[in-house]
C-alpha cells in the first residue's frame, strides 16, 4: 500500500515538474542592431509568429538583425526572463526574410551556444554547440506558396536561469561573404521559481546628495521612464524640458554626486543594472556618468567599496535597452551608495541616472524546495501518521507556497519504509 501511495505521489510530482508555461522575455539586449526596423525587441514580442512552426517572412518590425559588417561571431542576443526559471524548451524561429526575389535566409543563425546566468554578468555554457534549422526561403517556383516553417526546438531540461544568451558562432552564409546575422523570434517554456528577481521599489528608500530641477531620485527605481513594450528601452531625460519622472540628475559637490539606497531588510545583491543618464541639454554637454563607485553598508552608517566601474556614454538611445550590468555579491547589506565621480563631459557640473535595478542573490540551497502549492498538505497526509502530521504543521515544514521534499520524507518514515 505504501509503495502504491509513493507511486501516486511520484506521478503527481512529475506531472507538476513537466507542466511548462510560456516564459515571456521582459527585457532584451543585443550586441547591435542594423536599424530601427529590425530591433532586438521584435525577436521576443511575438510579432510575426504564425504558430509553433512558422513565422511571417517580411522582416520590418518582426525580426532582429545585428549591425552590418561586424564579425558574425561577435553577435549575441540576451533574454531576461525576469526571475530564475526552470527552462524546459527554447524555440528559435530563424531569419525568414523575403525583402525581394533575393533569398536572404542565409543570414539566419547557423551554429550557436546557449549561455545561462542568474545575474546577467556571469555566464556559463549549457551543453555544446547547437544548430538552428535554416528557413526554407523562396521556392524555385515563385508562384508557389512560400514555406514559412523556420522553427527549431531545443530541449533545455535541467536549465535553471534568469538570463539566456544566444551566443552566435556563424550564419548560413559563406564565411567569406557573411556580413550580417539575425533571427525572427525566440520563445521559452518552463516554470517560474520566484527567485532571483529585482528588488521591488517598495522595498527601497532612495535619497540623493543633491537634485536638479526637482528630479526626484525615486525616479531611478520606479520604472517611470521605460517605454511601453520597449523590453528595457528607456526614454531620454532632459532636465531643461521638465519631462516628468524619467530619471534623476544631481549637482557635483567636491567632485562627487551620489544616491543612497536603503533596503527594508538586509539584502544580498548579486548584480546591479544601470541605465546611464541619456541627456544632452543646452550649456551642460553630455551629463552621462563616466566613473563611479558602489559602496555597501551593513548598518546604513559605515560604508565600504564593493565596486569601481565605468559606464558608456549614451546618445538618445530610446529604441533599445542600453543598460550595463555589474556583478556585486555583497552578502547581506542594509544599504548601498552609488557615488558618481565624473561625467563624460569633463566640465559638466551635473550627472545622474535614468534607471537602476538591483538583482537579489539566489541561494543554491533553495533548489531543494519546490513550488507546489497545496501538494504539501496532501503529501504529508499520505505519508505521516496523525501525530506526525500535527508536528509537520506545527514545525512549519509545510507552508502555503513551498514544500521541502527532503524534510518531509525524513520526518515521515513512511516514505523510507
Amino acid at each position: 500500500m505504501k509503495k502504491f501511495i509513493c507511486a501516486i505521489m511520484f506521478v503527481l510530482l512529475m506531472s507538476a515538474w513537466l507542466k511548462a508555461d510560456v516564459l515571456p522575455t521582459v527585457q532584451v539586449r543585443a550586441s547591435s542592431r542594423a536599424n530601427g526596423n529590425v530591433l532586438e525587441r521584435y525577436a521576443v514580442n511575438g510579432s510575426g509568429v504564425v504558430n509553433s512552426e512558422s513565422h511571417e517572412s517580411f522582416p520590418v518590425q518582426k525580426m532582429w538583425l545585428a549591425q552590418h559588417y561586424l564579425p558574425i561571431s561577435d553577435a549575441w542576443l540576451e533574454c531576461d526572463l525576469g526571475q530564475i526559471c526552470d527552462i524546459s524548451l527554447m524555440r528559435i524561429y530563424n531569419f525568414n526574410d523575403k525583402w525581394s526575389q533575393i533569398d536572404s535566409t542565409e543570414n539566419g543563425v547557423h551554429n550557436f551556444q546557449i549561455l545561462l546566468s542568474n545575474d546577467g554578468v556571469n555566464y556559463q555554457a549549457f551543453g555544446g554547440i547547437r544548430t538552428a534549422n535554416k528557413a526554407p526561403g523562396i521556392p524555385e517556383d515563385q508562384s508557389a506558396p512560400r514555406d514559412n516553417r523556420c522553427a527549431t526546438n531545443f530541449d533545455l531540461t535541467g536549465a535553471k536561469a534568469r538570463f539566456v544568451k544566444i551566443d552566435i558562432i556563424d550564419s548560413y552564409e559563406d564565411p567569406e561573404k557573411a556580413i550580417i546575422v539575425g533571427l525572427s523570434e525566440v520563445v521559452f517554456q518552463g516554470q517560474y521559481t520566484g527567485k532571483g528577481q529585482n528588488i521591488a521599489s517598495d522595498d527601497i528608500t532612495v535619497t540623493a546628495s543633491s537634485t536638479v530641477n526637482g528630479y526626484d531620485p525615486v525616479n531611478v527605481i520606479n520604472g517611470g521612464g521605460f517605454i511601453t513594450d520597449g523590453y528595457g528601452a528607456h526614454t531620454w531625460t532632459d532636465p531643461s524640458a521638465g519631462d516628468g519622472n524619467n530619471g534623476w540628475v544631481g549637482y557635483f559637490d567636491n567632485g562627487q554626486v551620489s544616491l543612497t539606497f536603503e533596503f527594508d531588510e538586509p539584502k544580498d545583491i548579486a548584480a546591479v543594472r544601470l541605465w546611464n543618464l541619456d541627456s544632452w541639454w543646452t550649456g551642460q554637454g553630455n551629463a552621462a556618468i563616466k566613473d563611479f563607485d558602489i559602496l555597501a553598508s551593513t548598518n546604513g552608517i559605515t560604508f565600504y567599496n564593493v565596486l569601481t566601474g565605468q559606464l558608456n556614454p549614451i546618445a538618445n538611445s530610446t529604441e533599445y535597452d542600453y543598460s550595463q550590468s555589474f556583478a556585486l555579491s555583497t552578502g547581506d547589506v542594509k544599504a548601498l551608495k552609488l557615488v558618481i565621480n565624473s561625467a563624460h563631459y569633463v566640465n559638466n557640473q551635473t550627472s545622474g541616472f535614468n534607471e537602476i535595478q538591483f538583482i537579489e542573490t539566489y541561494n543554491i540551497d533553495e533548489e531543494l524546495h519546490y513550488d507546489l502549492p497545496g501538494f504539501a498538505q496532501l503529501a504529508s497526509s499520505w505519508l505521516c501518521t496523525p501525530d506526525q502530521q500535527y508536528y509537520v504543521e506545527k514545525w512549519d515544514l509545510i507552508d502555503d507556497d513551498v514544500i521541502d521534499i527532503n524534510d518531509l520524507a525524513i520526518f515521515c518514515g513512511s516514505w523510507l519504509e
